[in-house]
């Protein structure tokens, strides 16, 4: 079956429209025909297979090129369906909600621009999977952590750009970017927050900049091609402990999702302080940075033990993640970072 037509586009237009892509990045990188079946929704759940159809695709490299592809579709009215990677399957992968769009693959664009240890943020590219910041990180063997969603090989900034969330106090992704590059529709760039201001050196440290805060305008929406993304790291804990706790009957449950008052219930006569639990988390903040750590891991583990007899169908998350003097201290510096930015 041939490749759908958008509306209002002619066969010529789209052809003519295709043969500018192809000057811009290169012909090997323009996709069509049987070349953008791996474009199509994996797993789809409509009968009709006209529908989320991608008519070509094309893989650009960098900003600039993204904006000539932007400027020649605005010429002809070929409609853009831009992806980061197209590897969220549950949700349709790279197939366009309208048929006939070209996809504007970014995954080609994987840079990791900038990992800065000491205020804890990174700068990435579209195509940078979390697998991709993962690796990065513990090659160099920093001491950040990056909170994560089910999918590994999704993009860390498509992720946030769909509201994805993951499990630790930075799951919710969007409130954790700092700072977009983002294409509009004329071709013209933005940066957002302090990337606005020529020059400055604390894109990442501070969103909101001066003025209005429009970062949300380009979230699950069709008003730019985000093209740059800051995203905020945790600093790595001294101690962690995750826990998977499972149920044979489901009555059980109420009584499981108390634990958390348990643990923390524990800690502090292990001189320990909560300082927060969020739903399936709890934070702990040491008096001291030389809290014997492990030996407090070890408490909540005969706790764990003691308390979950049996396991089955029906689970709940917990974790126990430690925080001493220094590690709130490096959480704190971010916000004060303009002063000490280099």
């Amino acid at each position: 079956m041939a490749e759908p037509l958008p509306p209002g586009v002619s066969a010529d237009q789209m052809a003519e429209t295709l043969e500018k892509f192809r000057r811009i990045v290169g012909k090997e990188w323009v996709f069509s025909g049987e070349q953008v079946a791996s474009y199509h929704d994996p797993y789809p759940i409509s009968n009709d297979d006209s529908r989320y159809k991608a008519h070509a695709a094309v893989a650009p490299t960098s900003l600039e090129q993204v904006q000539e592809i932007v400027k020649a579709a605005n010429v002809s009215g070929v409609p853009l369906w831009p992806v980061s990677r197209g590897k969220n399957f549950a949700y349709g992968g790279a197939a366009p909600v309208l048929s006939g769009s070209v996809v504007l693959d970014m995954s080609r664009m994987n840079r990791i621009l900038e990992v800065n240890e000491k205020f804890g943020y990174a700068l990435v590219e579209p195509g940078v999977s979390y697998f991709d910041l993962y690796n990065h990180i513990q090659a160099k063997g920093l001491k950040l952590w990056l909170d994560v969603p089910d999918p590994g090989w999704g993009s860390v900034m498509g992720n946030a750009l769909d509201h994805g969330v993951g499990y630790t106090p930075y799951g919710d992704h969007f409130m954790m970017q700092c700072g977009m590059e983002v294409v509009l529709a004329s071709g013209e760039v933005v940066r957002t927050g302090m990337g606005a201001m020529p020059g400055n050196n604390t894109w990442q440290l501070f969103k909101y900049g001066f003025g209005p805060y429009v970062d949300g305008l380009f979230s699950q929406s069709n008003f730019g091609v985000v093209t740059k993304m800051g995203i905020w790291l945790m600093p790595e804990p001294p101690g962690y402990r995750p826990y998977l706790i499972t149920f044979q009957r489901e009555e059980d449950i109420e009584q499981g999702s108390t634990l958390r008052d348990d643990f923390s219930e524990l800690l502090p006569r292990d001189g320990a302080k909560t300082v927060r639990r969020d739903a399936n988390d709890v934070i702990v903040g040491l008096r001291s940075p030389h809290h014997r750590v492990e030996q407090l891991l070890e408490r909540v583990d005969a706790v764990q033990e003691a308390t979950l007899a049996g396991c089955g169908r029906s689970a709940i998350e917990i974790a126990v993640r430690v925080e001493d003097r220094q590690q709130r201290q490096a959480k704190t510096r971010r916000s004060r970072g303009a002063d000490d930015a280099p």
